[in-house]
């Protein structure tokens, strides 16, 4: 009779009751699952401490995966799915995604060596047990992370690694034929050739939509208006990003809310309306996005409100963003929108007569600038820092 109610019985009921419940809800049902979240995340705590309750577990963590990634709950949760990978008896299709999961995991708290690593495991024993569906998963991963990190070349062997696979095994799912898409889409898109990114886009938006995955559709207009806005073909990219808009409208997505609003802002610089461009930076700048540890997109909103307040002539304002987006760039080590971030405090600092201030923000901009991996935007960048820099000593130097 004790046995019955021993803790790990307990552990393994209540673990019972909890899958149950999610299997109920849907795990699409993010604001049931939210409002549950410290009990799961204790049921499953609690589930991978005995070996006989460890599979149970490992699955259930497989199982809340989107709202671990949808509700920001990143740090938090990535020491339970790496210790869901230890579970006893697992699966090795399942070992495999819990490694990927971590990596995902990692690659959004933008810890790229991380990531890579995870995901190179994820492949190591997806192609050791020949699960190709997995081998998949890994090299588009692979794919985002390289290309996170400004490793476009090696991110774009993945990316065709990925598709060598779906030429030779066609039973893969629509949304994972989108996900390849948009990883091309990407890199031609950061190789600065733009033409070739939008077929990729839009090839991934037609996926997405087929089963009807209003998320990563969302992302993938959301990369074809900032592919539109880049060729200035300024009404396709509205028309994009309203559409993406409109998809999340009645979702509980909120941090793919924010990117979009973020790149409409963008949007409205290339055409100088910078009081829209406002207004969408405020919408971005939410509650959501500060709660959650996307310290990347933290930094991206910070940086553009600060780039249009020295538009508008609020040059003080502008400073204090761009600062607060300076001290998360360096947080986060990309070099690249550190340097950009670091040449519009220069700009902010010359326009409010702080000629030393900006000599010193635009020499730290210049070095990261040369530090980082060359790009096309990186050079351009590069080039006006250092013809900034020059006015700014000449004005230092004359007082």
């Amino acid at each position: 009779m004790a046995s019955d109610f021993s803790f790990p019985t307990l552990v393994a009921r209540n673990l019972s009751f909890w899958q149950q419940w999610v299997d109920t809800q849907g795990v699409d049902a993010l604001r049931s699952l939210d409002e549950e979240r410290e009990n799961l995340f204790n049921a499953v705590d609690h589930g991978l401490q005995y070996p006989d309750t460890s599979l149970h577990a490992a699955q259930l963590v497989l199982l809340l995966f989107p709202l671990i990634e949808h509700r920001g709950y990143w740090e938090e949760w990535l020491s339970i799915v790496k210790r869901a990978a230890a579970a006893t008896d697992l699966p090795v299709e399942q070992l495999a995604q819990l490694y990927n999961q971590a990596g995902q995991l990692h690659q959004w708290l933008q810890q790229h060596p991380q990531a890579i690593a995870l995901h190179q495991t994820t492949l190591t024993i997806a192609k050791q047990h020949k699960l190709y569906r997995e081998q998949f998963s890994a090299h588009v991963q692979l794919s985002n992370s390289l290309y996170r990190s400004h490793n476009l070349e090696t991110a774009l062997v993945h990316a065709h690694h990925a598709k060598e696979i779906t030429d030779h095994h066609h039973n893969l799912a629509p949304r994972e034929h989108g996900a390849l898409y948009n990883c091309f889409g990407l890199v031609a898109l950061a190789h600065g050739r733009a033409i070739e990114a939008i077929p990729h886009f839009e090839q991934a938006c037609r996926y997405f939509e087929q089963c009807e995955d209003v998320k990563a559709e969302s992302v993938a207009l959301n990369n074809l208006g900032i592919t539109y806005e880049h060729l200035s073909q300024f009404t396709a990219s509205r028309d994009s990003f309203d559409k993406a808009i409109r998809l999340l409208s009645a979702t509980e997505f909120e941090l793919e809310k924010v990117r979009v609003w973020l790149n409409k802002g963008a949007y409205y610089i290339k055409l100088e309306e910078f009081s829209l461009a406002e207004k969408c930076f405020r919408q971005a700048n939410s509650c959501h996005l500060w709660r959650s540890p996307d310290y990347r997109h933290q930094s991206l909103v910070s940086t553009n409100l600060g780039y249009v307040l020295i538009e508008l002539g609020r040059v003080q304002e502008a400073i204090v963003f761009l600062e607060k987006a300076i001290t998360l760039w360096e947080l986060i080590n990309d070099q690249l929108f550190l340097g950009n971030a670091l040449y519009e405090l220069g700009r902010a600092f010359l326009k409010d007569g702080q000629f030393d201030n900006s000599t010193q923000s635009l020499s730290k901009a210049i070095l990261s600038l040369t530090e980082c991996p060359q790009t096309a935007w990186s050079k351009t960048l590069l080039d006006e820092a250092t013809a900034l820099h020059k006015e700014s000593q000449k004005w230092s130097d004359e007082l």
